[in-house]
């Protein structure tokens, strides 16, 4: 119910936040366990997991693409296509 009010693009973008959420602290991990200062490579990083977390940091950021009165001009749209002629 959450991301009700989104659209497909929308989602998708919050998907890819909370990727991008899950590999950062990938890197971070890795470089605490190897005591190195942070610094960004081009090597791949395995991330085991995009947890419940990540998804909830990146909707922190979540914007809707669609304002309400514009999701009423659909649905209304919507009816008169399923209306017989």
């Amino acid at each position: 119910k959450t991301t009700q009010v989104f659209s497909g693009a929308d989602l998708a973008g919050i998907c890819q936040r909370a990727c991008k959420l899950a590999i950062r602290e990938s890197i971070e991990k890795e470089r605490v366990q190897r005591g190195q200062r942070v610094m960004y490579s081009n090597r791949p990083v395995l991330v085991p997991e995009i947890r419940h977390d990540h998804f909830e940091d990146a909707m922190k950021f979540a914007r809707r693409s669609v304002s309400d009165n514009d999701l009423c001009k659909y649905e209304i749209f919507a009816q008169t296509l399923q209306q017989p002629s």
